[in-house]
């Protein structure tokens, strides 16, 4: 999630950890599946209301 997050592609967070692209791209639907969340910076906002972040804090993982 620390890469989607990121805003790494797919393919480089394939790349990273040694699995597929495809299996990437799986593992990141269903991360939005069960957090229903339908876009990346709908997800960076889960996760900041999820940390106790505001919008223009620092963000540091």
């Amino acid at each position: 999630m620390h890469l989607v997050l990121a805003g790494q592609p797919s393919k480089n967070i394939a790349g990273d950890l040694g699995i597929s692209q495809r299996t990437a791209e799986n593992h990141r639907a269903q991360i939005m599946r069960r957090t229903a969340t339908h876009s990346l910076p709908e997800s960076v906002r889960l996760d900041m209301v999820a940390n106790g972040l505001r919008a223009g804090s620092s963000i540091q993982k």
